[in-house]
Parts: C-alpha cells; sequence; structure tokens
C-alpha cells in the first residue's frame, strides 16, 4: 500500500478487516499510520453493522497512537479531504 500512496497523490487508505493483524502486528502498523497520516481514513462500509466493532477499531488505534494531530487527521480531517470539504 504504501508504494501506491507514494506513487499516487489522490491514493489513500483505511483500515477496514485489519483489526486482527493490527493486533497481531501493532508497531508496524503504528509505524504505518504515523508516516502517512495524511493518506490514511478510518471509515469503512465493511463494519457498518456492527457499532461493537467500529468502537474496537477506534480504541485500538487510540492505544495505539497518541499524537492528537495524527488522531483528528485519520477520524475527520482527511475524510473532509478526500471529500473537499473543509477542514
Amino acid at each position: 500500500m504504501a508504494q501506491l500512496i507514494e506513487q499516487f497523490n489522490g491514493c489513500y487508505t483505511d483500515f477496514p478487516s485489519l483489526l486482527p493483524f493490527i493486533h497481531k502486528a501493532p508497531e508496524a502498523y503504528k509505524k504505518f499510520i504515523i508516516g502517512y497520516h495524511d493518506r490514511v481514513l478510518f471509515g469503512t462500509d465493511a463494519t457498518t453493522d456492527w457499532p461493537g466493532l467500529v468502537n474496537q477499531y477506534i480504541e485500538t488505534v487510540k492505544e495505539l497512537i497518541d499524537d492528537k494531530i495524527v488522531l483528528k487527521k485519520i477520524f475527520r480531517g482527511n475524510y473532509l479531504t478526500v471529500h473537499q470539504k473543509r477542514v
């Protein structure tokens, strides 16, 4: 995914269905999310039917990353940027 992000300016990613992998390799995901925090979104239609799972993602990411600027970007700012809304 990093190669796509680096090669294409309009490429963003989210992390649906990755919770088990995040738990197995938290440092790798932390490094990726922080390194590409301008291009990572929190949001997917894959978990909308499971609010408890959405909360698990939110809590896992908050435990993993303590930088409030990065969290604001992935939870809100990047979505607004992609959809051309004012941040």
